[in-house]
């Protein structure tokens, strides 16, 4: 089993164990664990002072105030700037993309194996083993 593979399967287990829980606390563990695993370059995925609620479909969301998105920042732009070292950093930076910094159609509460494999080709990174 490749490397990959596992950090799929890792991507799965966190989705999975993430999903009984509110969009805050999902952003709170998220934050903690990526704290406790020492993930450089990643910014606070918790609530911001230069952040402000918005409400969506009935769903509280964060919107940048002047964020990446507002800048007109793409995924390419995003994921080189943070400079993930695995394939899991990589997996969470692009997860915070859509779900933070992607304009707000495309914005997701969570992304799919094809989201990664699409990012990987918008980016120019090898494609992950599936």
């Amino acid at each position: 089993m490749s490397s990959q593979h596992d950090d799929l399967d890792a991507v799965k287990k966190v989705v999975d164990a993430l999903e009984p829980f509110q969009s805050e606390e999902r952003e709170r563990i998220i934050r903690w664990a990526c704290e406790k695993l020492g993930v450089s370059g990643q910014r606070s995925v918790g609530t911001h002072p230069d952040r402000q609620r918005e409400e969506k479909d009935g769903e509280r969301r964060d919107a940048p105030a002047g964020g990446s998105a507002a800048r007109g920042t793409d995924i390419r732009t995003f994921v080189n700037e943070k400079k993930p070292d695995s394939d899991i950093q990589f997996a969470t930076t692009v997860a915070y993309f859509y779900a933070f910094e992607s304009p707000e159609a495309e914005r997701k509460l969570s992304i799919s194996s094809d989201d990664l494999q699409n990012a990987c080709r918008y980016i120019g990174r090898e494609r992950l083993n599936v």
